[in-house]
């Protein structure tokens, strides 16, 4: 039996590398703008590719429109091990998101869209030798979350599904940190009596 071999997209992994540069650089440019930046790691699980750990920064896009933001974020999985196969898969990702409370709110749902890049390789060892594959995919992704604000690390919760050949529907939970002005001013409220 040979194993199926689907061909290579062009720019492969050279186009994810530009892909979390842009995301990166946007992300950490807009927050001055708006004063603020939040960065923060993530524990997921995902329908196809299960455990991942991952990291977020997001910046306030304001300035374009009030409540915008711009996340950007890596998560490396964890698929385990199969009949003896070995799978790793990482997804790196950016999002337009509107938040839809003030943001003096105590709690702050958002939702938004975003495209990602995706990587999953799985080897299996067969007698004396190892056959292996894998794929990557563009998708697009719509999600919701919501922020805790009112602790110095500010929990969150995100669900995310991403349409693509492989969809698959992505549970996290983290913290993060809020840097900027608008988070000092924000702390300031919570710690006034």
């Amino acid at each position: 039996m040979v194993p199926e071999t689907r061909p290579r997209s062009p720019g492969g992994s050279g186009l994810a590398g530009l892909l979390c540069m842009g995301m990166l650089w946007l992300t950490v440019n807009a927050a001055p703008a708006g004063g603020q930046l939040f960065v923060g790691v993530q524990g997921d699980w995902a329908s196809e590719t299960r455990i991942g750990l991952g990291a977020r920064a997001s910046g306030d896009l304001s300035f374009l429109l009030r409540r915008l933001e711009i996340i950007g974020y890596g998560d490396r999985y964890f698929p385990g091990d199969t009949y003896g196969a070995e799978a790793s898969a990482w997804e790196a990702g950016v999002a337009l998101v509107y938040r839809l409370a003030a943001p003096e709110a105590r709690l702050l749902p958002y939702a938004g869209i975003g495209i990602s890049y995706s990587s999953f390789r799985v080897a299996v060892p067969l007698a004396e030798t190892e056959i292996s594959g894998g794929e990557s995919l563009w998708g697009v992704n719509l999600l919701a979350g919501l922020l805790l604000p009112g602790h110095p690390l500010v929990p969150f919760f995100e669900g995310r599904y991403t349409a693509s050949d492989q969809s698959q529907m992505v549970i996290s939970a983290g913290v993060g940190v809020g840097i900027g002005s608008a988070w000092r001013g924000r702390e300031n409220q919570e710690n006034t009596p």
